[in-house]
């Protein structure tokens, strides 16, 4: 219940706050309520088709993955299931490395030089 409350004190102020900033045209196009509302509406259906479409899928194929004619073809359902599965920590994993990468790119080109490692 605590959280609601807060933001319904934090977000009003947000908004009076962005309103009275001097925002350039396309900073001015993304709080505007059109597009807040299109966006929104967007976005709930988008859930609303995954939602309905995942399992109206996920159901029927697990169902027959179940039967015996079938059950040589399950490998090739988990396989890609295992990969969908698996692909959000890819992406993780990517952006972990991209950061350290780009954290260590900068901490290599302007600390000072040790004297065990010259350039």
């Amino acid at each position: 219940m605590v959280m609601p409350v807060i933001l319904a004190l934090v977000l009003p102020a947000l908004w009076l706050w962005i309103s009275h900033q001097d925002l350039d045209p396309i900073e001015r196009i993304t709080p505007a309520w059109s597009n807040v509302r299109r966006r929104s509406v967007e976005h709930i259906r988008l859930t609303v088709l995954s939602t309905v479409s995942v399992p109206a899928n996920a159901i029927p194929l697990g169902v027959a993955l179940t039967r015996r004619q079938a059950r040589r073809l399950v490998p090739f359902a988990l396989a890609p299931a295992n990969i969908g599965q698996a692909t959000p920590a890819i992406g993780l994993l990517v952006l972990l490395t991209q950061w350290l990468g780009a954290v260590r790119a900068y901490s290599a080109r302007y600390s000072p030089p040790t004297a065990a490692s010259p350039r």
